[in-house]
């Protein structure tokens, strides 16, 4: 098993066992070896990160459309509400509602109608 093993990295020139406590120029050579997979992974984390991002921007955008179609769907609705007589179909306006900040409140239903 260990003579099947692919050395990264190059053989000492003195002969001695080679990495990073061998000699000046094993620990140069183990040492770059070591900061290039350091940039390896940091690229990796980098672009998993990017990735992770860019879903969340398209589920942000997916949710942006259904809200404003929810938006349009709320004013389409009021304004066939206030089309109607406020006697025969009970008050409209937002204090009677609940609504004191005058925004009107908008059911979950009212998307479906």
């Amino acid at each position: 098993e260990f003579d099947a093993h692919v050395a990264t990295y190059s053989n000492c020139p003195t002969g001695g066992p080679g990495g990073l406590i061998c000699c000046r120029q094993c620990t140069a050579s183990y040492s770059n070896l070591l900061n290039d997979t350091a940039k390896e992974m940091e690229s990796q984390t980098v672009s998993s990160v990017g990735r992770e991002v860019s879903e969340l921007i398209e589920l942000l955008h997916d949710a942006q459309i259904r809200l404003k179609q929810a938006v349009d769907v709320s004013n389409g609705n009021d304004v066939r509400r206030n089309i109607l007589n406020p006697e025969e179909a009970g008050s409209n306006d937002d204090e009677s509602r609940g609504n004191k900040n005058g925004k009107g409140l908008m059911g979950i239903m009212d998307i479906f109608k």
